[in-house]
């Protein structure tokens, strides 16, 4: 079976910047499963893997405007510590969130110069061109609980995943999360 549109499809993945330093890898986390269509990975990604079978392996590159964006530096916000005082011991790398009209926000401390704190909304990787190599592991059609609930975007192992979202989006390794549980894989 081939993945198209409304197939569940599952893979291995490590995504290295253009350095070729690792970023992420299924390897740590467990395998990534998706519904094929839905729009819950960045648009290169689900392009390329349109079409593909279960032990296919390849690498893709992909420019920020098929990653995860060019950077938007109306999206950069500096904020006097005194205006983020219930915010307790504020490092480099941590990332926030915030909760306002637009919805919910993730920002990520990238600088603190005195009595300023920068906050970027940008998503760590925008901006970076991104290589994937995948390894396709399974494809079949997706139940209804894949396509409209919880399981239209998950991992192998969930929890864990979203264990490992909450370190790289909180901690201080600025990496993006291969589980895709910042939504834009």
């Amino acid at each position: 079976m081939r993945i198209s549109r409304n197939k569940l499809a599952t893979f291995d993945y490590t995504v290295m910047d253009e350095r070729g330093e690792l970023i992420d890898t299924s390897l740590e986390f467990g395998p990534l499963s998706y519904v094929h269509g839905k729009g819950k990975l960045v648009p290169g990604l689900e392009s390329a893997l349109d079409g593909k079978s279960p032990s296919d392996s390849f690498s893709v590159t992909l420019a920020p405007a098929q990653g995860y964006g060019e950077r938007n530096n109306n999206l950069v916000h500096v904020f006097t510590k005194k205006e983020l005082s219930r915010l307790n011991n504020l490092n480099v790398g941590m990332q926030l969130q915030a909760h306002d009209s637009k919805g919910q926000r993730l920002m990520t401390v990238t600088k603190i110069e005195g009595d300023n704190v920068t906050l970027d909304e940008n998503h760590p990787l925008a901006g970076k061109t991104i290589t994937f190599d995948i390894t396709v592991l399974d494809v079949h059609d997706a139940t209804p609980d894949e396509l409209y609930g919880e399981q239209a975007f998950t991992t192998s192992c969930h929890d864990s995943c979203q264990d490992s979202c909450q370190s790289h989006m909180h901690g201080t390794d600025n990496h993006g999360c291969g589980c895709g549980c910042d939504h834009h894989h």
